[in-house]
């Protein structure tokens, strides 16, 4: 990037700077562009931002750097947009918006010219009203039909009526509509989390009759799902568990039931266990007392088929 372009860029840094929060911008466009205007001047409440391909970070060390506590509500008009946090990547596209934290490390990229709104509210304004604030973070959400129209409706005409309001007016509005915001990402965020169950519960369908290898991947699988390792890490997060504590459990639970049915008397625990995907014994037999509060012996004998 040549030094005039360099200069452009340094710029598009001092106003986001001075219009959100301490953020590190880079671009490989030799026509790189970028712009904040405020709706209402003087105020980075509203704000329309135009600008094309690059990449924007709010970085680890920024975040320690500059406490600013805001949540920040994007809504896509023109091109196309990427966001992630908290271990999510979205997508974002006209007629979208998404919501994104900066208390916590986020990465913006664009691969081409775009334009959105940008409303700017207190972080303590929506925290106090979402306890799991992060769930909701870096998700696409539709401003063109039901709760996200409604999010959508209210900022866009409070941004339009800002200007004729005072200060302390457009404040008022704005803590009266958080409980609308609030209300309307709640009712979202049951449909992500009623997707993300139905999509769990094909995954792990599909998984269980592989779990028993001993030489199972769970980033192979994730490929031959056509998703990424950190996708199927986050799925399983998002149902309360772990990849690791899924298998183990599967594996477990699997163990447990040959050992009290009839069918698998004649198999010693040894034999079982391997088959089983287990290769350390010590660390089965570590695992299945926590599990079951028995060894597996234990467990055997109490079934009454323990192996004569």
């Amino acid at each position: 990037m040549g030094t005039g372009s360099a200069a452009i860029l340094g710029m598009w840094r001092d106003q986001l700077w001075s219009n959100y929060v301490r953020l590190e911008s880079r671009s490989d466009s030799s026509e790189f562009y970028g712009s904040v205007a405020q709706i209402v001047p003087g105020s980075p409440r509203f704000t329309l931002v135009n600008s094309t391909a690059q990449i924007t970070e709010r970085t680890p060390a920024l975040v320690r750097t500059d406490r600013s506590e805001y949540l920040l509500l994007s809504f896509m008009r023109v091109g196309r947009w990427y966001l992630e946090q908290d271990d999510r990547r979205t997508e974002l596209l006209p007629g979208q918006f998404t919501i994104y934290d900066s208390t916590r490390p986020y990465r913006l990229h664009a691969d081409g010219p775009f334009e959105q709104m940008v409303f700017r509210m207190p972080r303590a304004l929506m925290e106090c009203r979402m306890p799991r604030l992060s769930h909701m973070t870096a998700r696409a959400y539709d401003s063109g039909s039901g709760p996200g129209a409604l999010v959508a409706g209210f900022v866009n005409l409070l941004a339009g009526q800002a200007q004729s309001l005072s200060s302390d007016a457009v404040e008022s509005f704005e803590i009266a509509g958080a409980d609308l915001i609030a209300t309307a990402l709640a009712l979202l965020g049951e449909g992500n989390a009623a997707r993300s169950a139905s999509l769990f519960e094909r995954i792990v369908a599909k998984l269980s009759k592989q779990v028993l290898d001993d030489g199972f991947d769970f980033a192979v699988y994730a490929r031959q799902e056509g998703m990424s390792l950190r996708s199927l890490q986050r799925l399983f997060h998002e149902n309360g568990t772990t990849p690791r504590a899924w298998l183990l459990q599967r594996r477990l639970d699997h163990i447990a039931s040959q050992l009290r049915s009839p069918a698998f008397a004649q198999r010693s625990i040894t034999e079982i266990a391997l088959s089983s995907g287990f290769n350390d014994l010590t660390y089965f037999n570590r695992m299945f007392r926590a599990r079951f509060s028995a060894t597996p012996s234990q467990w055997r004998r109490n079934t009454g088929y323990a192996k004569s």
